[in-house]
This record gives C-alpha cells, sequence and structure tokens, in this order.
C-alpha cells in the first residue's frame, strides 16, 4: 500500500473529529466525554467517508455526457456519437423506420455481421484508466428496425 492512503485517512480522520467536537460543546460542557465520542465517531466515520470519496471520484471519472440527436453532428462529429446513443434509443428514433430510412438519418454502417444487423462506431471515451469503445447495433426485421441496442467494451 502507499503512502497516500494512510495520509489520507488521517486528514479525513483529523477534520470529523475536530468537526465533531466542534459539534459537541455546543450540546454539552463534558470535555472528556466530547473527546472520546469525537474519536469513537471519526474512527466509525473515516472509512465511510474515504469510500465515498473514492465512490465520487470513480462516478465523475467514467461520467458520459448525453446529448439529444443531431442529425448535422451525427455526421459530421462521428467520433462523439455515443453521446447521442441514449436519446437515439430511448426515445426509438429509428423505431419502425426502413434500412434506408436509417441511411438517410445516421448514414451507412461501419459495419454489418448480416443484411439484417448493422453495427455503428460510435466513438472512444475515456473510462477510469481505460477507455470504452462504443457501438450500437441495429437489427432489422422484414427490412424494418426491429430492435436498437448499444455496446460497450471497456478496455
Amino acid at each position: 500500500m502507499s503512502i497516500e492512503v494512510p495520509v489520507i485517512l488521517i486528514v479525513i480522520a483529523i477534520i470529523i473529529f475536530f468537526s465533531t467536537a466542534w459539534v459537541l460543546k455546543k450540546y454539552s460542557q463534558n470535555i472528556k466525554k466530547n473527546k472520546i465520542t469525537a474519536l469513537i465517531l471519526s474512527i466509525i466515520i473515516t472509512p465511510l467517508a474515504y469510500y465515498g470519496l473514492i465512490l465520487l471520484l470513480i462516478s465523475y471519472i467514467e461520467y458520459i455526457p448525453e446529448t439529444t440527436f443531431n442529425k448535422e453532428k451525427w455526421r459530421t462529429e462521428t467520433a462523439s456519437r455515443y453521446k447521442m446513443r441514449n436519446d437515439l434509443i430511448d426515445n426509438q428514433i429509428l423505431k419502425l423506420k426502413n434500412k434506408s430510412e436509417v441511411i438517410t438519418l445516421i448514414g451507412n454502417p461501419s459495419n454489418s455481421t448480416s443484411d439484417n444487423q448493422w453495427i455503428y462506431d460510435l466513438g472512444i471515451s475515456s473510462a477510469g484508466f481505460g477507455v470504452q469503445f462504443h457501438s450500437l447495433q441495429i437489427t432489422f426485421k422484414n427490412n424494418v428496425v426491429a430492435k436498437v441496442k448499444k455496446f460497450v467494451i471497456t478496455d
């Protein structure tokens, strides 16, 4: 374990100890009891606060901004299409469209596993200490969009 973790834990514990002692001082004049209570609370709360900070950091790092679907941005900003994918799926923009309407709206697929399954590359985003590859899979049934599914591969 590196030295940073204990140092961070000590800093958090000191902040919690003095904050708790300050609050307890307002409600009780028993200084010894306040210090013991503040010490016990800081021992209990410090690991929880540390893990909470770690979770906040992870969610900040893995945050993917979302925007509404825009046909022009979809065609010109191909590396950031992943920001529009949820709008495409959630609002069912491609629902009941035939293949030619899909091509008109979002262009030709990047890849296709068959005539009835098209894949669009949506770009790459950061994911903590790695990257995420985003793609969209459109499945057709009787030449009409039957299913739209997003894929994320984390490396």
